[in-house]
C-alpha cells in the first residue's frame, strides 16, 4: 500500500492504534464507508518491497503479529470476518488424541503434507527433501497467527467498534477542502 503522508496520516485517516497487521484493511474499510460512491484502484504493476529478516523466528513473530492485527480489526469492524486457521487446531487435536490412539501421532505428523501439498510437489520436482519442511513452517505460521488472534481478542476486549457517528465525522471532513483527495475513482 502506498499513499502520500499528507493525504492519509496528517488528514487523520490512518488509525494509529494499528501497529502491525490489519492497518491496510482498516484504512480501506474506513475509506469504503466514507466514500461509498468511490472505489479503490489496484495497480498490478506497483511494487512494494518489505525488508524482513529471513529467519524462522522472524516469520513466526510476524505471523503472530498479523493475528493480533486481525483481532484488532475484528474488534473495530465486527462485520468483518475474523481470520482464524483451522488446520493447526486439527493437527493439535490429532496429537492430543494420539494419547489414546497412538497411530494418530503418525497421522498428525503426515497431515501437514496433505494439507499443504505444494511442499511435497516442490520436494519431488526439485529433488530436495528439505522442501518437505515447508508444510510444517506453513502450519507453524498459521498456528502463530491463531495464537496472535486469540491474544488480540483478549487484549482488545474493551476496544470500541467503529461507530456510525465517527464515520459521519470522517465523511464530513472528507467533504471539506482542507483534506487532500486520495485518488479514489468515482463509480458511475
Amino acid at each position: 500500500m502506498s499513499f502520500r503522508r499528507q493525504a492519509v496520516i496528517d488528514a487523520g485517516w490512518f488509525d494509529e492504534r494499528f501497529r502491525f497487521g490489519g492497518e491496510e484493511s482498516d484504512l480501506c474499510h474506513t475509506l469504503g464507508h466514507v466514500y461509498p460512491a468511490s472505489r479503490l484502484l489496484f495497480t498490478p504493476g506497483a511494487r512494494v518491497v518489505h525488508h524482513f529478516e529471513p529467519s524462522l523466528r522472524d516469520t513466526l513473530r510476524r505471523s503472530r503479529s498479523y493475528g493480533v492485527g486481525s483481532a484488532r480489526l475484528f474488534r473495530k469492524w465486527p462485520s468483518m470476518r475474523p481470520t482464524f486457521f483451522p488446520w493447526p487446531v486439527l493437527v493439535l487435536a490429532l496429537l492430543l488424541s494420539s494419547v489414546v490412539l497412538p497411530f494418530l501421532a503418525v497421522v498428525a505428523l503426515a497431515a501437514p503434507q496433505a494439507l499443504y501439498p505444494s511442499s511435497l510437489r516442490m520436494a519431488l520436482t526439485q529433488r530436495k527433501a528439505a522442501c518437505l519442511l515447508d508444510a510444517y513452517v506453513h502450519l507453524g505460521q498459521e498456528a502463530c497467527g491463531n495464537i496472535g488472534f486469540l491474544h488480540g481478542l483478549w487484549t482488545f476486549r474493551h476496544f470500541k467498534p467503529q461507530s456510525a457517528s465517527d464515520l459521519a465525522e470522517l465523511a464530513q471532513l472528507a467533504g471539506s477542502s482542507s483534506v487532500p483527495r486520495l485518488g479514489l475513482e468515482k463509480v458511475s
